[in-house]
Order: structure tokens, then C-alpha cells, then sequence
């Protein structure tokens, strides 16, 4: 539930008081703006609208959250190799991944609108020099915020490499990370089996229903888990399947949060409470927009969330926009998202 304070907030409101009261608007902001792009706009861009100083960029610079999926186009590019858009439609389809193969696909004559299936994937993909109102443009953005993720159920940029035949390291966190998040998902069941003992499937079910996530749905009715089924006893009893929704909700479907996250939120569950079930990596990484928009407090102390939404729109960034308008429905309408 809000609080007074919380709910005295707006997107007039200064931003020192948002990095205070409003941790979870600022760890979404972070989670999407601190991730390597290839063309769409991140927290460098930000910074450099705001006047950030070079120094400060420069010293954040490392802490670009790297993207597996562009390193991987980037080596397709470093060597000419000759995969095709057809290569990578079918291996994506090989991965059940045909959800991004409409990112992919030829809509027009003159293709405007999507790639041919004979361009070469270097070339067309792993190009900078797109034209930002073409359906190519961020289509490696789209591929990689679809692929980073290292969910055990849904083909990702490791299995994309795979099958393209190409070396690929396993970073020593990859499973780790891949069961800590799964983790996660299954601490907030067990806290929900604690808190609400009577809580029956049927009310997450209803909270993923306005969620639209109709693949964990499916799983719950093939399952044939009854609306009834108490959530203490899913946790109890039925660990395969408790296995199976956590996996799903290990993903994001967004690129700045986890599904468990959204859920928590949807059933209520208060961001004080859920954030302790997050994992956490052994050594925290350094977040530079967090970084940045401290920065611009010390320096600015009246600056406030109007002025930094301003910026990401001149920017184009729309994905932050709705992050920010998911907390503040009434009072972002005026900005493109």
C-alpha cells in the first residue's frame, strides 16, 4: 500500500525526493537505461542532454550493463560472416523463438518495413546507418532485450549462438544468476503461502490474466491446477511445477523488470516487502544512472522528474517514459511513449 508520503508525489515533484521516497521508480529507470544499446538511447545519451561532466561519463562508462545478444551480432559483423535474415528466421524458429520472427519479416516491396531473406544478417542488422522512422531501426535492440535474459525455458542468446555455430564463453554467473532469479519467484510463492495462507491459485491467476501472460496461464491449466488449490500447497507439494512458473516469471517481458516483480505488484504485495526477495550478484554492480541522477541533485538540487522526462523525450526514449508513466498514469499523457 502507498504511503502519505508516497502518494504526495508527481512528476513535479523534485527528484532528490524521488531518489528518496521512490526507490522502486528509480531501480526500474536504472534496470532499463543502464543496459548497452546499439542505436536506441541509454543513460549516456541522458547524461549528455543534462550536461553531465565528460569526467563523470567517462568513470561511469565500465559500468554499461554489457548485452551477450549485441556482443554476438558484433562478432557476426567482425568476421563477414555470410548468415542470411533466412538462417537466423529458422534458427529462432529452432529455438521456439518465432515470437521475434516478426521483427524479421518482409512487409513490403521495396522492404520498408523488414528484412529479405537473402540480406546478410551483418550487414542489414549490425548497421548503425538506419533511418530511426524504419521498422529496421532497433531491431538488434528488440533481439537483444528479447535474448539477454537466462531463463532455462526460453530460447536465449546462448542458444542462438549455438545454433549459428558460433564460440561462445559461459560466464561462471550465468547459472547462478539463472537460479538466484528463479529464486526469487519462488520466495515470493513461499511468502504468499506464509502471509496468506488461504490464498488460493485462482487469485494469482487472476493477477496474471491482467498481466497477459497467457504461456503461464497455460501451464497452470495443463497442470490442471483448480482455482481452489491453495498457494501453501503448490509450494508444499507440487515442487515441478512450482519450478515451471517460477522459470517464467524469472523473465521479463519488459527490459527494465522481472515478471515475479510485476505479480508482487499486482497482488498488492508492498515493494518494501518484495524487494527482499531479489538476488542479489556477490559483488553489486554500480548502477550509472543511479550515479548520474545523484550527480545531478548535488548539482541541481531543484531539478525535478518534469525536466528529466522532458530530456527523454527530446531523446526518443520511450521506454523510460512508461516507466515513470506506470507510476504516474494521470500526469505523463503529454509525452510520446
Amino acid at each position: 500500500m502507498a504511503s502519505s508520503e508516497d502518494c504526495s508525489l508527481s512528476i513535479g515533484s523534485l527528484l532528490v525526493d524521488l531518489l528518496r521516497m521512490k526507490p522502486e521508480l528509480i531501480e526500474q529507470l536504472a534496470g532499463f537505461l543502464d543496459r548497452e544499446t546499439w542505436v536506441r538511447p541509454n543513460w549516456m545519451h541522458l547524461s549528455r542532454e543534462l550536461n553531465v561532466d565528460i569526467g563523470v561519463i567517462e568513470e561511469l562508462s565500465p559500468y554499461t550493463e554489457s548485452s551477450p545478444t549485441i556482443k554476438l551480432f558484433k562478432y557476426l559483423k567482425k568476421y563477414n560472416r555470410p548468415d542470411t535474415i533466412q538462417q537466423l528466421k529458422q534458427a529462432l524458429l529452432d529455438m521456439r523463438r518465432d515470437d521475434l520472427c516478426s521483427l524479421l519479416e518482409n512487409k513490403g516491396p521495396e522492404c520498408k518495413e523488414g528484412f529479405f531473406d537473402y540480406e546478410l544478417v551483418s550487414k542489414e542488422i549490425v548497421s548503425r546507418k538506419v533511418d530511426a522512422s524504419s521498422t529496421r531501426f532497433g531491431v538488434l535492440d528488440e533481439l537483444a532485450h528479447a535474448l539477454d535474459g537466462d531463463s532455462l525455458v526460453l530460447g536465449n542468446w546462448i542458444n542462438l549462438a549455438l545454433k549459428l555455430g558460433i564460440p561462445v564463453k559461459f560466464p561462471d554467473s550465468v547459472r547462478e544468476r539463472s537460479s538466484s532469479i528463479r529464486k526469487s519467484s519462488i520466495n515470493l510463492f513461499e511468502y504468499l503461502s506464509i502471509t496468506y495462507p488461504k490464498m488460493a491459485i485462482k487469485s494469482v491467476k487472476e493477477a496474471l490474466e491482467v498481466m497477459k501472460r497467457d504461456d503461464v496461464l497455460e501451464i497452470i491449466q495443463d497442470q490442471y491446477l483448480q482455482d481452489e488449490l491453495l498457494i501453501k500447497d503448490l509450494v508444499t507439494y507440487q515442487s515441478d511445477v512450482m519450478t515451471m512458473l517460477a522459470d517464467r516469471l524469472s523473465v521479463g517481458q519488459v527490459p527494465w523488470d522481472y515478471e515475479w516483480r510485476r505479480l508482487a505488484r499486482q497482488l498488492k504485495i508492498p515493494y518494501a516487502v518484495y524487494r527482499k526477495f531479489e538476488w542479489k550478484p556477490r559483488k553489486r554492480r554500480k548502477s550509472p544512472t543511479k550515479k548520474v541522477l545523484q550527480w545531478l541533485v548535488e548539482r541541481i538540487p531543484d531539478i525535478t522528474l518534469t525536466e528529466i522526462i522532458a530530456v527523454l523525450d527530446k531523446i526518443k526514449c520511450s521506454h523510460a517514459i512508461q516507466i515513470i508513466k506506470e507510476h504516474f498514469p494521470n500526469t505523463v499523457g503529454e509525452y510520446s511513449t
